[in-house]
């Protein structure tokens, strides 16, 4: 994984985003794309509006990746993808 996988999840090699469809795994990674995140896991959305990420809705969100969207808007990704793993639900 290019990025630290949340605390309450399994490390596992290979997942990617689409196995967050069944609620399985989350594991977010500075890799995914944003637009991805917010369909895939809707209650993320709220993490990029509290960062005051204006991505929701934005037609470049789906092309920019976490990485791409932390550095655009002078977020530390580190604290970013902590959030998104702390508000996916149990």
């Amino acid at each position: 994984m290019t990025s630290a996988a949340c605390a309450s999840t399994k490390r596992l090699t290979g997942v990617s985003l689409s196995s967050l469809r069944n609620g399985v795994v989350h594991a977010f990674r500075s890799d995914d794309l944003v637009d991805d995140i917010m369909r895939t896991a809707p209650h993320t959305i709220r993490v990029f509006l509290a960062f005051r990420m204006a991505c929701v809705g934005c037609p470049i969100a789906t092309f920019h990746t976490v990485e791409d969207a932390c550095r655009e808007h002078g977020i530390d990704r580190k604290k970013f993808l902590a959030a998104l793993c702390d508000c996916v639900p149990a």
